[in-house]
């Protein structure tokens, strides 16, 4: 599911695609969502069914890409359901948690695969609802929300302006840090879009600060690459073998970050 969703992202976005075909996409992805928002792994007749927020966020990104391409309003109100459930179910601490069961029975599980990750990709979906919609009232009502997921991010930046994983997960992974850099970049565009020009310039600090550590710690100099992971030991574990997590986390970090000669090459 992951996988598809990301290439999701990518391939709506790069190429002039079917308009039948992004339609399929879309309805898709809309079949798994409960009359609430939330936006399931699996078929919602499915009863061990679970809604794992990150990948949810992607599907609402999907959502309204999808929305762009065809101006199909269903797309963009799926989007804006998921958002509205997330900042609806989030901790105190700008954390969400991952929930099993039915739509009529759904329970938070306790736990969650990231924090930065789940945030800055939440964050992300924000700001994409608001380039299709141009819905700043919207905006400003999920904006308590996006503040928490700023908080969730900070959770566990360290002095090296990299995140863990999560507190309890002391490991600094690429893929992670590159969607919570996207988060805070996105949390200063959404701020400034706003008119609060204090929090735009503290959340743009705090991307721009982590851009550049991505660039140095996580950099392989020997191997003219990125390491996908960052132990708490300072041992970076790197190469390209497999789809995930090396190849895919490399293709990410081209993709998303800003141009330079590092990643043109």
């Amino acid at each position: 599911m992951k996988i598809l969703l990301l290439a999701l992202i990518f391939v709506v976005s790069s190429f002039p695609l079917q308009e039948e075909f992004i339609r399929k996409i879309g309805d898709k992805i809309l079949e798994y969502q409960a009359s609430d928002g939330a936006l399931f792994l699996y078929p919602l007749k499915r009863k061990d069914n679970i809604v794992i927020p990150y990948f949810s966020n992607y599907a609402s990104i999907g959502l309204c890409l999808a929305y762009t391409k065809t101006k199909e309003r269903k797309y963009l109100e799926g989007a804006k359901a998921w958002l509205n459930w997330y900042a609806s179910h989030l901790n105190p601490d700008g954390t969400i948690y991952d929930y099993k069961g039915t739509p009529s029975q759904l329970k938070p599980t306790g736990d969650y695969d990231s924090s930065d990750a789940y945030a800055g990709t939440f964050i992300t979906a924000v700001w994409y609802f608001y380039k299709a919609s141009r819905d700043k009232c919207h905006l400003k009502q999920i904006y308590k929300a996006v503040k928490k997921a700023v908080e969730g991010i900070k959770l566990t930046l360290q002095e090296d302006n990299l995140t863990f994983a999560k507190p309890n997960y002391p490991i600094k992974y690429l893929m992670d840090n590159v969607e919570t850099w996207r988060g805070l970049r996105d949390a200063g565009r959404i701020a400034y879009a706003l008119g609060y020009k204090e929090d735009g310039e503290n959340f743009t600090s705090l991307s721009s600060a982590m851009l550049k550590n991505i660039e140095e710690n996580l950099w392989d100099k020997e191997h003219n690459r990125y390491a996908w992971e960052l132990s708490p030991n300072g041992k970076r574990s790197s190469g390209l073998r497999g789809w995930y997590p090396g190849q895919m986390a490399n293709l990410m970090a081209i993709a998303w970050l800003p141009f330079s000669e590092r990643r043109k090459e």
